[in-house]
Formats: C-alpha cells, structure tokens, sequence
C-alpha cells in the first residue's frame, strides 16, 4: 500500500514595501473620438477543432455531386459507388466519441456505413491517448478491449517505469519516439492493444457507445487540398491493428503533468490528503544502484532535486506525428 502524499497551502505572504505617492498634474488634452477595440479571434477553439468542422462540410458538399471524382478517388473506387452524408451534428463530435462524423458507401444497393475518426495534421499533432491516469478502470482486467473488463498492462507498466527512470536522471526527454525505445513483444502486444483501443473504441472510462466507435481513419494534411487526405478502412479487428502497425513509428510517448494527479482526495484532520497515481509517475525519489524510482521516499532512495511548486507528472500521452 503506498504511503499517503499531503499538499499543504503556503499562507504567508512576503512582506510588501509601500510605494511612494507621486502626485500628478491633470493634463488636458483635446477631445477625441475613440475607435471601439475590436474583439481579438475567439482562441478557445484550436486548429484540429476548427478543421473537423471544414473536413465535414468539404465531405458534405463532394457527397451531393451527382458523381464525385474527388471522392472516388479518397475511398479507391470506381462511378459505381455512391455517396451519402446522413443527417448528423456539423460541429466538433463530443470527447464521448471516438467517431467524428459518418459517410455510407453504396454500390448496386448494398451499403457500407464507415464511422470516421479525422486526424488533423495543419496543427499540433493529434493525442492518442490523452492524458490517461493508470488508476482509470479501463487498465485492469481482461486484455479483451471489446469489453468493459478492461486491459491487462503489466508487461508495458514495466517499461514505462524504466523510461521515466531514464527521464528523472535525464537520459531522456520528456517526449520519446517510438523508434527510440526497445520494447518487448509482450510489451509490444500490450502497447498495440491499448493504442488500437484509444484510437477505435473508448478512453480510460471505458468503452464509448458502439454508434460513437470509429471503424475509418481519415488523415488530412492540407485542408485546402484533397490529394493530400488519406481514408483507411479499419472495420476488422486485423485491420484497425493493421493501421496501428503502420504508423508504429510515428508515435511518440510522454508522461506529463496535465489533467489529475490524484488517485484518491480525502480529508485527514483537517487537511486535503491525495493519494498521487503513482505507477506511471515521473519519479521524485529514485535508487541509482537498482535503478527504480517512485514519487514517494523508501528506505535508501536519493531525493531529486525540485521546484517545490511542481506538480506530479503521472499522465501518460501518445501522439502520432506526421
């Protein structure tokens, strides 16, 4: 059982020196007529959210051409497919989803309804895995991901651990590529399972609803140019891993200090006590000679040196670059 992590608030305030008045002669100047400041552009809404929306309306306007050249040519067909673009929401798909919009495939009245994941490659690269606790339901239990059991990640608990050794004594960057790191194959396995599951099916909750699941990628690069957008059919389970195989290199791995640290909050006598997610955690204390780490002290570990305002780094983050 680990030990218990208390966060105490600093109440003090450094004494405050008295500015001097200065007193000022009111200068009068000519009455003018101010121009009102214009709002700056809204900066809530980051460069992927605002391209979802475009992708969608681009696929809306190409499925209402009698015979779209352009889409034929994104999904490899022939004139003898048809598409449509069912009535859905036109804005930026809920963090509950896995797929961004839908788009039905018809060919002599048979029909293929693919639920498409965008990833966006004109901003910042997309996450993954986003920000995940090791403490979330969805990493215990069975390794079946098409379940709410949960996935079974010991073998990649391992080697999460010995690159954030790696870090905490700086041997490592805070971003890692996957071409930089010697894996296992059971930690192979279990690393392709988790990010099939995150790329296809649910979050760290667990899984999302089955119509919010994603069975298509679609990969765009420059928004105002089709020839650069690349649709993958990922309907089967050998073809989502398939997918994940493919862009093996082009992830990259983190642990960061975003979202929460804390495992478990509670009140002891008074004061906040939080339990920090301590299995994928940068270590704060490690043992050179063993070569392990925690973010808790145990008996003959070195304390590393730290801000003391710096928060637990324990949430792990897989992007996939261009």
């Amino acid at each position: 059982m680990y030990p218990i992590f208390c966060i105490k608030k600093n109440n003090s305030k450094p004494s405050e020196i008295p500015k001097p008045i200065v007193e000022q002669t009111p200068v009068s100047t000519p009455s003018i007529t101010k121009r009102k400041r214009e709002s700056p552009i809204p900066t809530n809404k980051n460069k992927g959210e605002t391209a979802e929306v475009k992708i969608k309306q681009i696929l809306k306007f190409e499925t209402e051409k009698n015979n779209s050249i352009t889409l034929q040519a994104l999904f490899g067909v022939d004139a003898s497919h048809h598409f449509t673009f069912p009535d859905q929401s036109m804005l930026k798909a809920s963090s509950k989803s896995k797929s961004d919009c839908s788009l039905i495939q018809e060919q002599n009245g048979k029909e293929e309804e693919f639920k498409i994941s965008i990833k966006y490659f004109g901003g910042n690269s997309p996450s993954i895995v986003n920000q995940e606790r090791r403490s979330k339901p969805m990493y215990s239990g069975s390794s079946d991901v098409q379940t709410s059991n949960g996935l079974e990640l010991n073998h990649l608990d391992v080697l999460i651990q010995e690159l954030n050794y790696e870090r905490s004594i700086s041997l490592r960057k805070e971003e890692i590529q996957f071409n930089d790191i010697t894996m296992t194959d059971d930690q192979r396995n279990e690393m392709e399972k988790l990010l099939v599951y995150h790329t296809f099916i649910g979050a760290g909750c667990g899984p999302f609803h089955e119509n919010t699941q994603a069975n298509a990628i679609l990969e765009v690069y420059d928004l105002h140019d089709m020839s650069t957008w690349h649709f993958t059919r990922c309907i089967s389970d050998f073809e989502k891993k398939e997918y994940i195989r493919t862009k093996w290199n082009k992830y990259s791995y983190s642990i960061r200090p975003k979202g929460m640290a804390s495992e478990k909050v509670y009140m002891h006598n008074n004061s906040r006590v939080e339990k920090i997610d301590a299995v994928w955690a940068i270590p704060l204390y490690i043992n050179r000679l063993l070569r392990t780490g925690s973010v808790y002290p145990f008996p003959g570990c070195e304390e590393l040196p730290r801000p003391w305002f710096q928060k637990p780094r324990c949430t792990l983050n897989i992007r996939l670059k261009k």
